[in-house]
């Protein structure tokens, strides 16, 4: 792979979408589309759908490379489709957490206008997260029975709702099973409700 490490310096955030689009591509991560929304986003093989979906954005001294890191289970979605279900909070993808909130990563995305900054290494940083999210849905549920901590950011309190689902679904995938929902301040509310 050709050095990517110390990129040009950018002055806009398409610059810096298209350096960081090819450092990803770089450090192995595949372009796609994920989830009914079809997100634009940057995965790695296996079974789960492990991504990473950019944000950049401009700030007075710089830019800020951020984004979401998540998971798509499949088989999941498939009975979810196939049973007509509501997708509910299952609308965009499984779980998925905003770097931002992921401190140590999220204060390395950082670059001042006109500086040179290290694309492979900031692509490599959002590697790492992603392999830390097991590929196959059988790891995933061992982790998720044996220490759900290890999911990290993941399996966070707004995520909470889609494991718990996902726990019941897999002791019993019943059709009544109803997939909850949240209104438009983030409270969760039951499925095809509004308030």
């Amino acid at each position: 792979m050709a050095e990517v490490a110390q990129s040009s310096a950018v002055s806009n955030v398409a610059d810096l979408r298209v350096i960081m689009a090819d450092a990803l591509i770089g450090a192995g991560l595949a372009q796609i589309k994920v989830g009914p929304r079809k997100l634009k986003a940057f995965t790695l093989p296996g079974e789960n759908i492990r991504f990473f979906s950019e944000h950049a954005y401009r700030r007075p001294w710089g830019f800020v490379y951020s984004g979401s890191i998540g998971i798509e289970l499949p088989r999941l979605r498939h009975w979810l489709t196939q049973n007509g279900k509501e997708l509910g909070i299952f609308h965009s993808s499984f779980a998925d957490y905003v770097i931002a909130n992921d401190l140590p990563l999220s204060s390395q995305l950082m670059v001042e206008v006109g500086e040179p900054f290290s694309a492979a290494s900031w692509a490599q940083e959002i590697r790492s997260r992603l392999e830390r999210i097991p590929a196959s849905e059988a790891s995933l549920i061992e982790m998720m029975r044996a220490d759900p901590g290890d999911l990290g950011l993941l399996h966070n309190d707004w995520n909470k709702p889609a494991w718990d689902y996902y726990r019941r679904w897999l002791d019993r995938p019943d059709v009544e099973l109803e997939v909850p929902d949240r209104d438009a301040r983030g409270r969760l509310i039951a499925a095809g409700r509004s308030e």
